[in-house]
This record gives structure tokens, C-alpha cells and sequence, in this order.
């Protein structure tokens, strides 16, 4: 039920935000091309947009059994980050983690989140987020190889413009 309510919500935030860009610019993946104001970067595990940003406060894998991965068979990797919302959207923490990171291993498919013990859990990933306001989360995802760094692809969502990259190893 989460997990649909999450893409529902996430949907919503797509359609609404789609609608308010101007569509008569052209988008670019090249930073060079974006003016000072609606620059889109990510430095210092800070991704930060006209419309959102989000910091990578903490980074942690989890193995099996151990505290947040209690019931667990494979380890899981979990971010903690706050997520700021610049638009009156009312974004939720997840949407806007959702509108710029997109996790790997090894391959090219996305690894999907995972869900962790209440213990660990920070936030309310659903909450919707205030213009101008901030909120702590978090979010996991199942690793399918305990040796290959987990890579974060960074880019906005909404305007298809793509901010770097980051390994994160597997410790």
C-alpha cells in the first residue's frame, strides 16, 4: 500500500511539475548552458535544483542481522538525507529523493528501495513538504553483490539534465 501510495504521489508530483515548466526553452544536459539562476549541480553530496535540493547526510550498509536489517538475507545500503522543496507543490521527501537519484550495481538496471526496521527509520517519507521547508528521511536499497560499489546517477527528472555521479563502496 505504501509503496503504490509512494508512486501515486510521486506521479502527481511529476504531472504537476511537468506542467509548470516552460516548455518553450530547450533542455540541456550541459551545465555551461544553464544560467546562474536555474543552475542544477551536484557537489559535496548536495544535488540542488530550481525546484528541489537534497543532501546526503549519512550512508551506511547494513548486513543482515544487524540493527535496521534485523530480518534481512542480503545487506542494504541507506541514505539518510534531508530533502528541501523550492516549489508550492507540497513535494514529499521520497518524490523529491525519487526526482533526482537513481541507484545501480553493477548493471543497468536500477535497484529497487528497499524497506528497513522501524529502528533506523527516520522522517515521514509521504509528508508533504512546505514551499521553502525542509524534512529529514531516508531511504535503502537491496545490494545483489557484497563487493561492487552502489553508483548514484544524478539528474533532474524534470528537465532531463543529468548532475554527475557518485560510487559509494561496499564496505
Amino acid at each position: 500500500m505504501k509503496k503504490s501510495l509512494a508512486g501515486l504521489t510521486l506521479s502527481g508530483a511529476l504531472l504537476l511539475a511537468g506542467c509548470s515548466a516552460n516548455n518553450n526553452s530547450p533542455h540541456t544536459t550541459s551545465q555551461s548552458a544553464v544560467s546562474k539562476n536555474d543552475e542544477a549541480t551536484y557537489q559535496d553530496n548536495v544535488a540542488n535544483t530550481k525546484r528541489m535540493r537534497v543532501e546526503i547526510t549519512d550512508h551506511k550498509v547494513i548486513n543482515p542481522g544487524e540493527k535496521g536489517n534485523e530480518e534481512g538475507v542480503t545487506p542494504i545500503m541507506v541514505f539518510w538525507y534531508t530533502a528541501t522543496n523550492k516549489t508550492d507543490q507540497g513535494l514529499t521527501p521520497i518524490d523529491i529523493w525519487g526526482l533526482l537519484f537513481t541507484a545501480y550495481q553493477g548493471n543497468a538496471t536500477p535497484l529497487k528501495g528497499q524497506d528497513v526496521e522501524e529502528s533506523i527509520r527516520i522522517g515521514h517519507p509521504l509528508a508533504p513538504i512546505e514551499q521553502n521547508h525542509s524534512a529529514q528521511n531516508m531511504t535503502a536499497f537491496k545490494l545483489y553483490d557484497k563487493t561492487a560499489p552502489l553508483k548514484l546517477v544524478i539528474e533532474d527528472k524534470l528537465t532531463n539534465q543529468k548532475l554527475g555521479e557518485q560510487e559509494f563502496p561496499i564496505k
